[in-house]
Order: C-alpha cells, then structure tokens, then sequence
C-alpha cells in the first residue's frame, strides 16, 4: 500500500474509503459566505468561515482586504479502509509557492498567460499515512519552476513502512498465490528539465530505490528465486522528454500532455542487475464548454506504456497493470511483469465546485510487448469531484473502481490524468 492514501493516492495501493466530512464542510463554508450586503450590514460580526482551518486563501474571492499569500496552502486529515490496511489515518495537503512566480503580479501580461501561470503553480503535495496494522509512509511530491519558469523540477519522494502482497511475476498469476510480506521503502524519483519552447521540455533526471524484505509469509518470495525478495537497491541516470500544452495541471479541460521517460539502472553491490527502462505517458483532452450553465464537459484519454529489459530486475521495479493514475479497480501490485500497456478514458462533467467522472480502462502485462498490448483485462468506474476552494486549483476526487465486479474505492486530490 502507500503513501498518500488522500493526497495523491499512495505509493503502494490506491484502495480508500475517505472520510471527507471536514471538507465537505469546508467547501459548503468557502461557497456559503456571499450573504448579501443588507444582511452583512445588519451584522456586526462576521460569520466564522470553517474553511479557514484548512487554507489561508480561503474567503479570498468575497474579500476585498485579502492579501496575497506567499505561500498558499490546504492541509486537512483524513480516514480511510482498504483490505490491506484495515482503518488507515492520513494528514495531507497542498503548498502553493506564489512567491517563486512574480509574473502572477504583472499587469501587463496577457489575460491567458496569467490564466496559464495560475494553472500551473509552483507546489508540494504533501501526504502522511498510519493504519491501525502499523503500516506508516511519507510522500512528498515537488513541482517547482525556476527561472522564469523555464525551468522545472518534478519528482516523488517516499519512505515508509507498508506491508503489501505479492501474487507472482505475469498476467496469468491466480488469486490463490498471494503471499504477505513487510517491506521497508525509500524511493526517489526527480527530474528537472528546461522549456525549450512550444511546450516543450527537455530534461535529466535520476532515480534512487532501496527495498528491504523483512519478513514474508510462505510462497513465491520464501520458496523461489526472485530479485527483490530480500534486498534491492539501485540508482541511475534519465533522460526525460515533456510535451504539455494543458490549460491546468491539476484539472486540465483542454491541451495535451505527451511524457517520455528512460532510466538506465547502475547496481550498487549486488542488489540489482544492469538494466533499462523506458516509460510513455499520452494524454489528449476534449473540451465541450456551456458558459450559460457555468458546466464543462471533458473527455480524457490516455495511453501509458512501460518496458524493463535487462537482468535482476527487482519485482518492485518491474512495470505494473494498476498504478496511481490507471486501471482503478485492480490491486497496485496484482498484475507485474516487463512489459505493460494501458488505454482508458473518462468522461468528465463540471458544474462550478461540484463534479462526477465516468471511466474505463483496458491493458494488461506480459513478458513481451505483444502480450501486454492483448488488453485482456478491463475496469470501469464512476468518481465524485469537489472543489472547495475558488483561488486554489485544488480538486478532491473520490472513485468506486470495478474489476471481475469488485469494487475498489480511491480517494486522493486532483485529477489522476
């Protein structure tokens, strides 16, 4: 299981049954506070905005004394269930570092520059777990522009404390393989790259990992050979290629994003093998606005494909069916092996601070490229959308996932794609 069960839906599972009921509050509390002007003047006291416990900006649109923040943020707890973690905790948010971007200030930059800019803020996601089974974790995942913005650093850190399982190594592993072991994690993942013009970014990066096995139940880790199933550790250089011409990064109603990621892994000692990976991520949304309504309607679409060649490549690493962005329905770890293909898309529909989400995906995993792009296992889903917060572009999604007819419940910020 992982890290931010709320915020960013984890590192190592993204099941969650939250309890949004603060937020829930917060959002009717940021929407509620537009008391017309006779009532206000008849009161000599203002009315106490519950939002404000969460963020600084909260009341900002509705108040003409509000000064801007140099660092913006929402922090708030939470409660999860999966079947992994039992009840879970999770305290988490958002940082917003406006003080890193003057050109949000400048009067003369064009309407849909600054409209860009406010889409695509300097920021920390920020997420803190511990279940009532000792599981803990911590994630923090920076996106930071420098430079005038020509320049961006993006990445995941994590470290934790998360037991998961392990069914095998394939798309064909039966239920009945899955074993339970205790691992501790640190994992690092950055890259900084530089905008080369037209929404193009071209960048370096690395990637940092150490898996310790503690203990395993009887099964495939105890009973055979798997790299990983005691201690892995490695790191290695990137090369990352970034297209994105979205109108917001948190919330995108329009534009495309195109990610190309090669990692070249260098052993330290024994505890991994010399091997590449290569990852692409295509999204591609449709906007149908009705302005009257103040509704949007979008469609996403998104491709991901992952490939690892090379020898002792540890489980962790391999390339998986369900991760934090795709195949919502599927247990993160269920389905591993060197070659793994998605396709799914989402209908998305947006009315003000509120929104619900349809969506499907298809793909699979396989020792060959052939026999992941099969697409032999599908998912579906519906999802609820709150937005809380008006200056903000912070999003509070939850999803009810299916797979075989089972559901699995995610909940986290933003958009996953």
């Amino acid at each position: 299981m992982g890290l931010t069960r709320l915020f960013h839906d984890g590192r190592r599972g993204r099941g969650g049954v939250l309890c949004l009921l603060l937020y829930f509050m917060a959002a009717g509390a940021g929407y509620a506070q537009t008391a017309d002007t006779a009532r206000a003047a008849d009161q000599p006291k203002k009315k106490f905005n519950f939002a404000k416990i969460f963020s600084n900006t909260a009341g900002s649109a509705d108040d003409p004394n509000f000064k801007p923040r140099k660092v913006a943020f929402v922090l708030g707890p939470g409660l999860y269930y999966t079947p992994s973690t039992s009840l879970a905790f999770t305290l988490g948010g958002q940082l917003f570092f406006d003080d890193m971007d003057k050109r949000l200030t400048h009067t003369d930059l064009p309407a849909d520059k600054k409209a860009l800019i406010a889409g695509r803020r300097s920021n920390l996601l920020i997420g803190a777990n511990a279940s009532i089974l000792k599981q803990f974790s911590l994630e923090l995942d920076p996106e930071l522009y420098f430079l005038d913005r020509r320049l961006m650093l993006k990445g995941i850190i994590y470290g934790g404390y998360w037991p998961s399982w392990f069914w095998g190594i394939g798309g064909d592993t039966p239920d009945e393989n899955k074993e339970t072991y205790d691992e501790l994690i640190t994992t690092a993942d950055l890259r900084l790259t530089y905008d080369v013009g037209h929404g193009v970014f071209l960048g370096v990066g690395g990637r940092y990992f150490f898996y310790y096995v503690l203990s395993a139940t009887e099964g495939l880790l105890t009973e055979t050979t798997v790299p990983g199933q005691d201690i892995a550790m490695g790191v290695g250089p990137m090369l990352s290629l970034i297209y994105d011409t979205r109108n917001d990064n948190t919330r995108p109603l329009k534009g495309a994003l195109i990610s190309f990621d090669a990692l070249y892994n260098t052993p330290i000692r024994d505890f991994s093998g010399h091997y590449g990976k290569a990852t692409m991520d295509v999204r591609y949304y449709f906007h149908i606005p009705q302005a009257k309504q103040k509704i949007d309607h979008v469609i996403a679409v998104n491709l991901v494909a992952s490939s690892a060649l090379g020898d002792d490549i540890p489980f962790q690493e391999l390339p998986r069916m369900a991760d934090k962005r795709y195949a919502r329905g599927i247990l993160k770890d269920r389905y591993i092996d060197q070659h793994m293909m998605a396709l799914q898309a989402e209908y998305r529909f947006y009315w003000k601070w509120l929104g619900f989400a349809v969506f499907g995906c298809v793909g699979d995993v396989g020792p060959t490229l052939a026999e992941a792009w099969s697409f032999g296992k599908w998912t579906y889903g519906v999802g609820l959308r709150l937005k809380p917060f008006t200056s903000l572009p912070f999003t509070i999604r939850g999803d009810m996932g299916f797979y075989q007819g089972k559901p699995q419940f995610y909940v986290g910020i933003n958009e996953l794609f």
